[in-house]
């Protein structure tokens, strides 16, 4: 038998790192919130100051908007002709709500 004959062959290092290195930018471009056990409890965080999301996490649907009703923007999706708040967190995009009487964001 040839040595190594039937084994994957490795993959190239720049694949390799350039995988890594996307993955990383986008890590770095999300907040990080620890969510607790019971689902039913909302989480209040300080969410981002500015449009500060690349094109290849916002896609087509993630929108920045100044907030009229709360004192921070915060990007928003439009669903059936209505705007919803949105965050990048975790690496992952979910809905928000602002909270007055906290005065920061939520998410649950």
């Amino acid at each position: 038998m040839r040595k190594g004959k039937g084994r994957e062959r490795p993959s190239s290092p720049e694949a390799t790192t350039s995988l890594i290195t996307a993955e990383q930018e986008d890590v770095k471009h999300s907040l990080h919130i620890v969510f607790p056990e019971n689902p039913q409890l909302d989480v209040y965080f300080d969410n981002r100051a500015s449009d500060d999301l690349p094109l290849n996490i916002k896609g087509v649907g993630a929108v920045w908007h100044e907030e009229d009703s709360a004192p921070e923007g915060t990007y928003k999706v439009k669903v059936n002709n209505a705007w919803y708040n949105i965050e990048y967190i975790n690496n992952e995009w979910y809905y928000t709500y602002w909270t007055d009487s906290k005065g920061r964001y939520s998410v649950n």
